[in-house]
C-alpha cells in the first residue's frame, strides 16, 4: 500500500544499449580502417620510416620533418587579414635529433626533438606529403 503523499513509482525499461554500442564501433572502425594512416614507425638513421594503411612505405629525412614543423612557432599564425608572417627560427646541434613521438587522436604525428620542441602536430595527410617518393 502506498501513501497519497510518495510519487508513483513507474517502471522504466531499458533496451540493451550493446547492439548501438557495436554498430558504433564497426562504423568507427570502418571509418578508421578507410582513412590514411600510419600503421608503424620508426626512426632509420635520419630518416623516420613509417608504413602506412595502404601499404605504402614513407622515408622522411629528420631535418626536412623538423623544418616543416607546422605548429605557430615554427610556421606563424595568422594574423586578423589572414597574412601569415614565418618566424625566424634557430636550430642547434639537437633540433634534429628525435627524442619520441606519438599519434594524437587518430589524425596526427606529434614528434618530440632533442632541443625540447614537441607542439608540431603533423597531420598524417601532411606527413604523407613530406615523402617526396611516395605516392599520393
Amino acid at each position: 500500500m502506498r501513501r497519497m503523499n510518495q510519487p508513483k513509482r513507474i517502471r522504466v525499461v531499458f533496451l540493451s544499449s550493446t547492439p548501438i554500442l557495436l554498430i558504433g564501433l564497426i562504423v568507427s572502425k570502418m571509418f578508421f580502417e578507410m582513412t590514411l594512416h600510419p600503421l608503424r614507425a620508426e626512426v632509420i638513421g635520419q630518416e623516420l620510416a613509417l608504413v602506412w594503411s595502404d601499404g605504402q612505405e614513407s622515408y622522411i629525412a629528420l631535418e626536412k620533418l623538423r623544418r616543416s614543423c607546422p605548429c605557430a612557432a615554427c610556421g606563424g599564425e595568422p594574423d586578423v587579414m589572414g597574412e601569415i608572417e614565418r618566424p625566424h627560427v634557430s636550430y642547434g646541434e639537437q633540433s634534429f635529433e628525435l627524442r619520441g613521438f606519438r599519434f594524437v587522436g587518430g589524425y596526427a604525428f606529434q614528434p618530440t626533438w632533442n632541443d625540447g620542441h614537441d607542439t608540431g602536430l603533423y597531420p598524417f595527410r601532411l606527413l604523407r606529403a613530406l615523402d617526396d617518393h611516395a605516392a599520393t
